[in-house]
């Protein structure tokens, strides 16, 4: 999410005209046309830190996006339950007090105790090796983190 806003902001850069020229080689037959803009030196203002650019909400995303991501569900639990203490520590860690700005105070700790929650519970079903029960919380872990990075 943080590299997300990161792209955002390096792509929102003032526009200016510009002309534009290129080549085009191979074979056949047809017309062509081209036009190009240009970017300017003017600074623009960076966009505001969304919630994921946030230190502590980017620690935990840096550890939980790439393990729900894997498309294996037996890789993605197992690994996920390796990683869980890691992913406590960085739940934990998001400071639960202090909204971002513009986010409603109440909503802000009912989406970071969500995540908690999901992640502390996977503890008996990776004891049980029951992938059904990890992949739920770990669903539950990223439908409440989805809450908190808006």
């Amino acid at each position: 999410m943080a590299m997300l806003v990161a792209a955002f902001a390096g792509a929102c850069k003032k526009k200016e005209a510009g002309t534009g020229t290129g080549t085009a080689t191979g074979t056949g037959t047809g017309t062509a046309s081209g036009s190009g803009t240009g970017t300017g030196t003017g600074a623009v203002p960076p966009v505001d830190a969304a919630p994921a650019a946030r230190a502590d909400v980017a620690a935990f995303t840096a550890v939980f996006d790439p393990l729900y991501a894997r498309l294996d569900h037996v890789e993605r639990a197992r690994t996920s339950c390796e990683a869980r203490a890691k992913l406590l520590e960085a739940v934990n860690a998001i400071d639960k007090a202090t909204p971002p700005a513009g986010r409603e105070a109440q909503a802000w700790l009912e989406g970071v105790e969500a995540v908690q929650v999901a992640i502390d519970e996977m503890g008996d079903p990776c004891d049980e090796g029951n992938i059904k029960a990890i992949e739920a919380k770990l669903e539950s872990a990223k439908a409440s983190l989805n809450t908190i990075t808006k």
